[in-house]
């Protein structure tokens, strides 16, 4: 029975790292921000957002400004990212991923997100005039280099995913991946796992990379410095907030 159960256990923490090394930028990334010179760390997580205040609390720590997004996904479709410019943006989207995922309802082609949220397509998802305020299109540094006449505008920005450790990780993310869809991993397409070049990279780097285009790297620093979080970490929340939710009742009752 014991026996029973730790394999039920292992299988369990198995299940959590397949998800993991899927969008490995968790709260542990911040040791590989730090050796390569990062100062502004972004977590998005696939649809889930447990590990968000945990990931605050490290970036703190390592003196790196952490900022709370999610990767809203339905099934292996890249949809967009929500990025919380506050506490309101951050309440609001996690209230529309319970929504969604507790009524197993498809998330939408527009979020229609408050002025709270920046929403952040992938490459070619949508037009610039079909953008609200708040929406920009993320394009990624190895997709520059294929752009050809192409104008930077104020709704594009530089997107540099990390889902890997390193390069070297990238067969054992793809083995991963094939495992966790039960295919063999000569079925693997594209869109189910990362690229090689979704690694942590010094800004130097990214800069030399998108040296033809400085515009989408300005806006990308103009979007995380419009972004603030504030929490009062180490202290009880839940115990404050049903402390003053029966203080209300009894108001009512009496």
């Amino acid at each position: 029975m014991v026996k029973k159960k730790l394999i039920k256990i292992v299988f369990r923490l198995q299940d959590i790292l397949f998800v993991l090394l899927w969008h490995v930028c968790n709260y542990k990334s911040h040791n590989a921000a730090v050796e390569h010179g990062i100062t502004t760390l972004t977590l998005c997580n696939i649809n889930p957002t447990y590990d968000h205040w945990e990931f605050v609390k490290v970036c703190h720590e390592a003196g790196i400004k952490p900022v709370l997004g999610v990767d809203i996904r339905n099934n292996h479709h890249h949809c967009y990212l929500l990025i919380a410019k506050s506490n309101h943006g951050l309440q609001w989207f996690n209230e529309f991923l319970s929504h969604h995922l507790i009524n197993n309802i498809a998330f939408p082609i527009d979020p229609n997100a408050l002025e709270h949220v920046f929403v952040i397509y992938p490459n070619n998802a949508k037009n610039i005039i079909e953008l609200n305020p708040n929406d920009q299109i993320g394009i990624k540094p190895y997709e520059l280099q294929s752009l050809y006449n192409f104008t930077p505008t104020e709704y594009q920005l530089t997107h540099q995913p990390v889902v890997i450790k390193n390069k070297e990780h990238f067969y054992l993310h793809c083995l991963l991946r094939a495992i966790d869809q039960n295919i063999l991993l000569s079925q693997l397409g594209s869109a189910t796992c990362c690229r090689r070049e979704d690694v942590f990279v010094t800004p130097s780097k990214t800069l030399a990379l998108c040296s033809r285009y400085p515009t989408p790297v300005t806006n990308t620093y103009k979007l995380l410095d419009a972004c603030s979080m504030e929490i009062e970490l180490e202290v009880d929340q839940n115990q404050a907030v049903i402390r003053g939710l029966k203080r209300r009742r009894c108001c009512v009752a009496g």
